[in-house]
């Protein structure tokens, strides 16, 4: 018989058995997100009491998108309710969202800029440190938890390259330090010693979080106002929003906020990069992209940069160009619309 025990307690053990397991902080809470929802949804009900009708409620009630619920139908069902089966609080043989699958996802364009526009990005960041957050991810194409975890250790200017850590694959890997990047990286780490008032130390991040600004008490307007003095560097706390430097230029540039961030700099980096190469007739274009982007795949390299390279390519040949040429040439007639 399984063991009858509340939704609220199970959830609880199930996320202590994925901390038990190593998994990310991010990966458990996208776990939790669904199982706090249904536990609104459902109220602290037993779990073996658990029917189709309540999954049916839970997807119809919260309102997710089609990548979010396809992501949240996962979790459920093979993450909890196989935890539940195997521990013996629902029945082996009962899957309660047997007959729910993945619902296709609308393929949309994602958030890029043009190389033309990256000295703008960089010129409408409001101070350095942003600006090297923002070139980090242009020159790198890395992600915005890459690019924070950075240390001055990682610079090796001697080599011209940058060591980074990739947390999605828990692989260190060694990037080369293009001259764009060189130069922002050496203006930067003069304007950081500047604000520390010391030398930059190895151990410290390259791109630091900031204190808050600083604030004192206006008893004129009865607040705290601030004080106009800058907010200063932490040199040893990590940046925890790397987006947030990036949606603010990008805004500034006039692009919305709304799918902005780092990852619209790893996008952006990556398919300019793709596009000079070509230019160049460069062989294998997409691969040197894929390898900078760290990506296991060429399928995955081509879905990123949102790119169908065939049509691409079958485009470039045809498009106002003759398809067979050995035959003769006819006269097109444009027919008037009516």
């Amino acid at each position: 018989m399984p063991e009858k025990m509340r939704m609220s307690d199970a959830i609880d053990q199930y996320l202590e058995h994925m901390r038990a397991k190593g998994r990310e902080p991010r990966t458990i809470k996208n776990h939790r997100q669904p199982l706090n929802r249904a536990l609104e949804v459902w109220g602290n009900i037993y779990v073996e009491s658990v029917t189709p009708n309540h999954i049916d409620r839970l997807f119809a009630d919260s309102g997710w998108g089609p990548s979010t619920q396809n992501l949240y139908l996962s979790t459920v069902r093979g993450g909890f309710f196989a935890w539940c089966r195997r521990n013996h609080v629902i029945r082996r043989d009962y899957d309660p969202t047997e007959g729910w699958t993945n619902v296709k996802v609308p393929v949309s364009p994602k958030l890029w800029i043009g190389v033309e526009e990256f000295s703008d990005l960089l010129e409408a960041c409001d101070n350095a440190r942003d600006r090297m957050v923002c070139a980090l991810g242009l020159f790198t194409f890395c992600r915005g938890s890459e690019i924070s975890r950075l240390r001055i250790a990682d610079l090796d200017f001697d080599h011209s390259t940058i060591s980074i850590y990739r947390e999605k694959t828990k692989e260190w890997d060694v990037l080369p330090m293009s001259l764009e990047l060189k130069g922002e990286l050496v203006r930067w780490l003069a304007e950081y010693e500047r604000e520390a008032g010391e030398p930059v130390r190895q151990d410290w991040f390259l791109v630091p979080a900031r204190s808050a600004l600083p604030m004192r008490f206006d008893f004129a307007v009865n607040k705290l106002q601030p004080t106009g003095e800058p907010a200063r560097l932490k040199p040893t706390v990590r940046l925890g929003k790397p987006y947030d430097c990036v949606k603010r230029p990008l805004a500034r540039i006039g692009y919305p906020e709304k799918g902005s961030g780092a990852h619209v700099l790893r996008r952006s980096g990556a398919r300019g990069w793709y596009e000079a190469l070509r230019e160049t007739g460069h062989d294998a274009a997409m691969r040197r992209v894929q390898a900078m982007l760290g990506h296991k795949s060429l399928a995955m390299t081509e879905r990123y940069l949102n790119l169908q390279l065939e049509k691409k390519e079958r485009d470039e040949l045809i498009a106002g160009k003759a398809m067979f040429p050995a035959m003769k040439a006819a006269t097109v007639r444009h027919l008037e619309v009516i």
